[in-house]
């Protein structure tokens, strides 16, 4: 059985595909291994580079954008690893990382999802885990700023959501559990898999490791922090094609989220918080609007933004699911 299972999914991602395939044959040398690339339709020539280039690979081709859980989970169910690690395209594998997590794992069997540090490309922290999930709770104090409150800060020095930013993190020199991992690159155990199951592909995009760790956590499992394993990641590279689609893909699995482990109230009172954080973002860009005459573009844009994540809340899940097809295209 070989030690690790990489799944990668790509849309589009040629030149930065290309870049992560080959800091992996070149960094990755004391562990068996396996790397399966699940094209999502890509316009570009990331197919055929890697049918020259890459021989190695499996190499699985979708004919049009499935959404990244329902391609991930492809490439998972054909994985015959100990452990099975989604990674993403727009990524550069840093020397002995991936042998550190195996060797981590099987020091701490019951360790179910492993995340390591995720590094911006000159070298500082990108964030790589969330300290909590998102709850209605974090949601309205990141809306309403109670964890920039001077006078709350500290009164409540103790308090992770007024006492710090929601979803804080920190440096950690030592692995460290924690809540829930960035999705860029995040092992698991495959008994882990065996018994939460595989990604949920009702998520195209975003939330769907959220939801993958809070299975994973309910059954048990613990989710580790890992930071002596690094690798560099472009963040958003390979998402940003997407603009405004994405963002309101964002809102979506969010909803999703909610639902899905809160209770259906839970969507109410999150679209309430929303709607209302953004009404008073879009009370203020009015107001500098108007002193600014109307020449700021900033002022306008962020108008614009505000308007449409509002109008967004009150869309249906049919109105979701079109835009999601439009997404595939």
């Amino acid at each position: 059985m070989l030690d690790l299972s990489i799944i990668i999914v790509s849309w589009n991602t040629q030149d930065l595909l290309e870049q992560c395939l080959n800091s992996i044959y070149q960094n990755v040398r004391h562990i068996s291994f396996e790397v399966f690339v699940v094209d999502n339709g890509s316009k570009d020539k990331s197919v055929e580079m890697i049918q020259e280039k890459f021989s190695q690979v499996r190499l699985l081709k979708n004919k049009t954008n499935l959404g990244f859980s329902r391609a991930a989970n492809l490439g998972l169910r054909r994985s015959t690893g100990r452990y099975l690690m989604i990674l993403n395209s727009d990524t550069i594998v840093l020397p002995d990382s991936f042998e550190k997590i195996v060797s981590f794992m099987d020091a701490y069997p019951d360790v179910g999802a492993v995340g390591c540090k995720l590094l911006n490309p000159d070298g500082s922290l990108q964030r790589s885990y969330f300290s909590r999930f998102p709850t209605l709770w974090t949601i309205f104090s990141q809306y309403f700023y109670l964890s920039q409150h001077f006078y709350l800060r500290h009164l409540f020095p103790k308090n992770w959501t007024l006492g710090k930013d929601p979803l804080y993190e920190q440096d950690y020199p030592e692995p460290v559990e924690v809540e829930h991992l960035n999705g860029s690159c995040i092992t698991v155990r495959d008994e882990t898999v065996k018994q939460v199951g595989f990604l949920d592909e009702d998520y195209f995009l975003i939330f769907e490791e959220a939801d993958w760790c809070y299975r994973i956590r309910k059954a048990c499992w613990k989710i580790y922090y890992f930071p002596k394993a690094s690798i560099i990641h472009y963040w958003g590279q390979s998402s940003n094609l997407l603009v405004d689609r994405g963002l309101i893909n964002t809102y979506k699995s969010q909803r999703m989220f909610f639902r899905k482990h809160y209770g259906k109230f839970s969507v109410l009172l999150l679209t309430l918080i929303i709607v209302s954080g953004h009404s008073l973002e879009l009370s203020k860009a009015l107001i500098k609007n108007i002193l600014y005459f109307g020449r700021n573009q900033g002022v306008k844009e962020a108008l614009g933004l505000s308007f449409k994540i509002i109008k967004w809340q009150f869309y249906s899940d049919s109105q979701y699911r079109r835009i999601r097809d439009k997404m595939k295209r």
